[in-house]
């Protein structure tokens, strides 16, 4: 589905009575859904990384005195996370949620930065048209830059 380039859009993350309009140049890379346009680039947790859930019963447990073999035991877990976890419950300093610095894009949003670089668009531009921070943006530009100024050389 295009969409056309000269109509003005709500971010899906407020109501439109209160949400930030902002035009769109590229429709390939959303998707619509529920009459509203939202980007379709989700972060998502790397297969190494283990969910809140899972976080959440290694807490329960650790609360109810087991340690860290038992809990890695239950859960199928490695037991050299459950000890880090041990240690980081003790001190109080355990939490079942995930930093959302462990969350990554799936290559569809670095392809889309990259097309839309190619097109002459700023790191500004394109951290506000695709919703991606500007520093990241910036940093899989340069490593796509690299790597064919290494592959040509």
């Amino acid at each position: 589905m295009v969409i056309p380039k000269s109509k003005t859009f709500f971010t899906n993350a407020t109501p439109p009575s209160v949400g930030r309009p902002f035009s769109l140049t590229f429709g390939d890379h959303f998707a619509m859904s529920n009459q509203s346009l939202e980007p379709a680039f989700h972060r998502h947790l790397p297969g190494r990384i283990l969910s809140r859930e899972i976080r959440e019963q290694a807490l329960e447990l650790f609360e109810q005195g087991l340690g860290h073999k038992s809990v890695a035991k239950r859960l199928a877990i490695s037991p050299h996370t459950t000890r880090d976890w041990g240690r980081a419950f003790r001190e109080n300093r355990f939490f079942p949620t995930v930093s959302k610095h462990l969350y990554c894009y799936d290559d569809d949003a670095k392809s889309a930065v990259w097309d839309l670089s190619l097109k002459g668009f700023t790191i500004s531009e394109i951290a506000e048209k695709t919703h991606i921070s500007r520093s990241t943006c910036y940093a899989w530009i340069r490593a796509k830059r690299d790597a064919n100024a290494r592959r040509t050389s």
